[in-house]
């Protein structure tokens, strides 16, 4: 339990819970359950401002702080490198700053940082990221096979993302295989510095925080220039592009900008889809396309 909320539950006999898709209706009047066991997460801002402490906590407890695996150039620089992190196969170019005062630095596998770029903790970089010349990293979490360049701030990017170029990402939330084109910029905090408020589905939702950035799902993109609002929320395989703030609610399966947003049809997604993934020699699985199926027929909520 969490906020009163039942978050997991293991049945006996298991049979007895995993048939069908729904719970039993008296399943859990005779369990005694453990209360708080954790933090409940329900949006994706409270995951990111929770994720410097996990991050931070999760380096301590499993990783051997102060170990360097990886080519470190002699004209890098690494501050606080006992609390740096980096497994064998990455390689980290001239000029480039690790600075690990605010928190650990771990490299997963294979990670590679281009030229004077800057990394600050607490970071987490997967396995296979590429860091781009000039790129200004501070507290964020990138998943694997990543290529990341101009600045990113507290924010996560899932596995397979593109943000290559110049552009803010601040507080913000990518899910896999994202591609954010040359120039693109998020606002994360309002001019008159009040509560962020983001629509999820048709409810308007207060963050109770100042800094919110993009919230974006998987497989969607932007064009060159673009600017998200504050709080901006973008659907399952969207293109986004054109002059202006977008909406901040952006439905799954929708092309266009500020002007005009169109409805997408399926089956080219899923073949513009197939072709981005077999140029990282990944393939749609049966599930993906069964889930994005539904996504499509559900787009509008």
């Amino acid at each position: 339990m969490a906020d009163g909320r039942v978050v997991a539950f293991r049945g006996e006999p298991p049979a007895e819970w995993i048939s069908g898709t729904h719970l039993p209706e008296n399943g859990f009047h005779k369990v005694d359950a453990p209360q708080n066991i954790g933090r409940l997460v329900r949006y994706t801002w409270e995951l990111v401002n929770a994720m410097n402490a996990e991050n931070a906590a999760e380096a301590r407890d499993l990783r051997p702080l102060g170990q360097i695996q990886g080519d470190v150039h002699p004209a890098a620089h690494l501050i606080g490198a006992g609390e740096i992190f980096m497994a064998a196969g990455c390689r980290v170019s001239p000029g480039v700053v690790i600075d690990a005062t605010e928190g650990p630095v771990v490299f997963d596998e294979g990670v590679l940082v281009g030229a004077n770029a800057v990394i600050e903790g607490p970071t987490y970089l997967g396995p296979g990221t590429q860091i781009k010349p000039l790129a200004h990293i501070r507290g964020s979490c990138f998943g694997e096979q990543c290529r990341v360049g101009g600045e990113v701030s507290v924010s996560i990017i899932q596995g397979f993302t593109n943000k290559q170029h110049g552009g803010f990402l601040g507080h913000s939330y990518l899910g896999s295989w994202c591609n954010l084109g040359s120039g693109t910029e998020t606002s994360n905090l309002k001019n008159n510095y009040t509560n962020v408020k983001v629509q999820v589905g048709s409810d308007l939702v207060d963050t109770e925080g100042l800094f919110v950035g993009l919230a974006m799902g998987d497989h969607s993109k932007s064009a060159i220039g673009t600017v998200f609002n504050t709080g901006t929320v973008v659907g399952v395989a969207c293109i986004i592009f054109g002059a202006g703030f977008p909406p901040r609610f952006i439905p799954s399966f929708h092309w266009g900008g500020s002007e005009k947003l169109t409805p997408y049809h399926l089956k080219p997604t899923l073949v513009a889809i197939r072709a981005v993934m077999a140029r990282r020699n990944q393939k749609l699985s049966k599930g993906e396309v069964e889930a994005l199926t539904w996504i499509h027929k559900n787009r509008m909520s």
